[in-house]
């Protein structure tokens, strides 16, 4: 088992140290975890609390390295960050990035417009574009798109459903069909520059919208996936991980993408749990 997406107290909304979630994560026997508390710096909150990352990430990187090192005989931990995009904040997002060099880089949107997609009050300031569903959409996958093109390297892009948990529509499940041309330019540059696409668990809404996601990414080329539980308590971790192995393996994928080490790319197969450097 793998979860390349987990929070811990060095995120505003997490609730559980480290060093306790990696030994949980021995615990349910999984092989490679990525630990990727959040950093945004474009003045939105992450479930209503500023992010305290940038102040502290120094501290964080160290925390990890030595706890990476004291359970190496036992489980891979990834150093990873989860980097909230937005245009007013990627030179600051870069510069911290730059300087800590974090081993893994997740690259998600929370905010557009400097406002977090999680609150009703997103939903209600978006007069300027039509303020319906069809259009509020369209700009959150837009602004995804626009976020691939950020100055500092990244290795995964985070959930494609952050837009749909709290949005006050009766059909706030979208399909893929609706989004088709939007999606595919977003799925195709995934695709054109080679980043890993994870399998985000962290919704109830995912089992609903993913599968419908993946297999188009299938079909145009995508290949690179990742299992992430988005875990904010010990008992998310691994979350789901046996249904998405299912979903990925009817869609026809055959591997997990990890990284290790910046680089290489570790490679686990989804049949056998063998796995190998590529």
């Amino acid at each position: 088992m793998i979860d390349c997406h987990i929070h811990t107290t060095y995120s505003p909304d997490g609730n559980v140290s480290p060093e306790t979630v990696i030994k949980h994560a021995i615990k349910l026997r999984l092989k490679h975890i990525a630990i990727a508390d959040h950093l945004d710096i474009d003045g939105a909150t992450i479930g209503g609390v500023v992010p305290p990352l940038p102040d502290k990430i120094a501290i964080y990187i160290d925390t990890l390295k030595k706890l990476k090192q004291k359970y190496a005989d036992k489980i891979y931990v990834s150093i990873g960050i989860e980097a909230g995009w937005s245009k007013s904040g990627e030179k600051e997002t870069s510069a911290i990035l730059k300087k800590h060099t974090p081993e893994y880089v997740i690259n998600s949107i929370h905010s557009v417009d400097g406002i977090d997609c999680y609150w009703r009050t997103y939903f209600e300031n978006q007069a300027d574009i039509g303020n319906n569903r069809d259009t509020v959409y369209t700009r959150y996958f837009e602004a995804i798109t626009e976020s691939l093109d950020c100055p500092y390297p990244f290795h995964a892009v985070a959930h494609f459903d952050y837009i749909v948990r709290n949005a006050p529509y009766p059909d706030k499940i979208f399909k893929y069909t609706e989004f088709a041309p939007v999606l595919d330019k977003l799925l195709k540059k995934i695709i054109a520059y080679d980043k890993i696409l994870e399998y985000n668990s962290s919704s109830y809404v995912a089992p609903l919208i993913m599968p419908q996601i993946f297999e188009r990414y299938y079909a145009l080329g995508g290949r690179k996936i990742c299992f992430s539980s988005d875990a904010h308590t010990l008992d998310r971790i691994g979350d789901k991980y046996n249904e998405a192995t299912k979903i990925m393996r009817d869609i026809g994928y055959k591997f997990w993408t990890v990284i290790q080490d910046t680089k290489p790319i570790k490679i686990i197969d989804l049949f056998n749990n063998k796995s190998e450097r590529v």
